[in-house]
């Protein structure tokens, strides 16, 4: 009986939340269902009757036990044989029957490590916007100085992972979870002690022990946050370790305003840039089931970055009305919000039998983002030799950004060894595609004082025309401008922080499952409803 309840409570367990909830929704008859054929295969009789509960198997330093939870916070089953058996088969009707019992539970999940921090969003980028990072990434590790990775250097970046077990304090202490180091300082010299440090990761991690300060006082649990509730956590876990190394960096700077000057950007007409970066909320790398807790909400949760983005932009370029040049230059203040984006991790299907593929399924929103900005302008030109200063226009950039939400699945992984993937969700805003409709110049174009002497008849009947068009002239010119900067300062600023407007980006970068746990020592009651 013992061995017909084991086999059929390891088969049961496959049907899990954290196990086959991307194959739909399970119920405990099709469990009882699974578990009664798998029982037929070992050699029960069809006598006597099976019984099945949802719960979740945890424990500490290897103690386990099984606790009845509902399907949705599942990871493992509990499985009663019962039957009546003749006490004496050469006397049954002497000696009667009794009752025998057999159980088992079996716990069976896989996790995944899921993260919101950026480090696919690094990948690619020409020598602008390796410029911009560079840039950031030295605000953010290097006290200002930016670096000089090349475009090449940053993709080596996002390739980088580091196993769990590697940044464990002391292995053996009880469980993964409690052999991390206790906060963000510990790990970041674990980090460095692990990485080359002649690579960019390895600078990366000396430059942020070197310069920053309060990392002491940054939980481990704000940066890397590891499953418990009843999961078993690998060593062999994944971490991507530009996404922690970032997130680290935005923990310490939660709540402040992180200085970019002069962002090196060539644009013709953009005579100057900077930016500022507020940030609000941090991002943390996650290893978890999909599954919820006791609490009811979903254990693999992550949240992108919440920041805000403040562009200085000096435009200083020309426009051509009616065959005369005109100046115009304006210091235009862009502001960005993005909002805080979430997923949660509330599908997976496990690896079974001879397939090693897993799959992974999230939900969530991209948070509510803004992008707006208003500066006058000052617009310059000569005419007949005069030169003559128009004011009285004011441009207004104001982008509609709407909040996005998303139920997506990554393609199968690898168990073990998976290609990380980034999934790119929400509609977003295509920076590209801003147009006339997005930015206004309002007021009336006024010419200051100015000397024309004995032709300003002359002067005024040219200027005339070209003051009834300048407004709209001017908000043409400055549509593919305000493009141009937003594609090569703000796109690249926020990927690498793993963000974007209107969208979030989620990145999938390890899956990790352990062998079934069988359990026999069941709590007394269990099934005595």
């Amino acid at each position: 009986m013992q061995s017909q309840v084991n086999a059929a409570a390891t088969a049961a367990a496959s049907l899990t939340q954290s196990c086959a909830s991307l194959s739909g929704s399970r119920s405990l008859p099709e469990m009882t269902t699974v578990a009664e054929n798998v029982a037929r295969q070992s050699g029960w009789d069809g006598e006597g009757v099976f019984r099945v509960k949802t719960g979740v198997v945890s424990g500490t330093d290897g103690v386990l036990g099984f606790n009845e939870s509902d399907l949705i916070q599942a990871n493992a089953v509990a499985v009663n044989y019962k039957r009546d058996v003749k006490v004496s088969s050469l006397l049954p009707d002497q000696f009667g029957m009794i009752e025998m019992t057999a159980s088992a539970a079996a716990r069976k999940e896989v996790l995944a490590t899921v993260s919101a921090a950026g480090s696919t969003t690094v990948v690619g980028g020409g020598l602008d916007q390796a410029t911009v990072l560079n840039s950031l990434l030295g605000a953010l590790f290097n006290g200002g100085s930016p670096y000089s990775f090349s475009p090449t250097a940053l993709n080596q970046l996002s390739d980088v992972t580091i196993r769990l077990g590697d940044l464990l304090d002391d292995v053996g202490v009880g469980s993964v979870v409690n052999g991390l180091p206790v906060d963000a300082d510990a790990l970041a010299t674990t980090l460095a002690g692990v990485l080359d440090a002649t690579s960019p990761a390895g600078q990366l991690a000396d430059d942020l022990l070197d310069t920053a300060v309060g990392l002491d006082g940054i939980s481990i649990e704000q940066v890397l946050q590891l499953a418990e509730d009843g999961s078993a956590v690998s060593e062999d876990a994944s971490i991507p370790v530009y996404d922690l190394l970032i997130s680290i960096a935005m923990n310490v700077l939660e709540g402040t305003s992180v200085m970019l000057d002069d962002i090196a950007v060539n644009i013709p007409g953009l005579a100057e840039v900077d930016a500022s970066i507020e940030i609000f909320n941090a991002p943390a790398v996650v290893v978890a089931p999909a599954r919820q807790n006791l609490d009811n909400e979903w254990i693999g949760h992550v949240e992108t970055a919440d920041v805000a983005v403040q562009i200085g932009a000096l435009i200083d370029t020309d426009v051509t009305p009616l065959g005369t040049g005109v100046r115009v230059r304006l210091e235009l203040p862009i502001e960005i919000q993005t909002g805080r984006g979430e997923a949660d991790l509330v599908r997976a299907n496990c690896a079974a039998g001879r397939e090693n593929e897993v799959t992974f399924g999230l939900v969530g929103t991209s948070g509510v983002a803004s992008l707006s900005g208003a500066a006058d302008i000052n617009a310059q030109l000569q005419l007949l030799g005069i030169p003559i200063t128009l004011a009285g226009l004011r441009l207004n950039l104001d982008v509609p950004i709407g909040q996005n939400s998303f139920d997506v699945n990554t393609a199968p992984m690898e168990l073990n060894a998976p290609v990380p993937e980034s999934m790119v969700v929400g509609g977003g805003l295509e920076l590209s595609g801003i147009s006339e409709a997005d930015i206004s110049v309002e007021g009336s174009a006024e010419a200051e004082d100015f000397r024309c002497g004995l032709i300003c008849s002359v002067v005024n009947g040219l200027l005339t025309p070209i003051v009834a068009i300048l407004d709209g002239v001017i908000e043409s010119a400055l549509v593919g401008l305000l493009t141009d900067i937003l594609d090569a300062v703000i796109d690249p600023l926020l990927s690498a922080l793993g963000l974007d407007l209107g969208v979030v980006n989620i990145e999938v970068s390890g899956a990790t499952q352990g062998q079934v746990t069988l359990l026999n020592d069941l709590p007394p009651g269990l099934f005595d409803d």
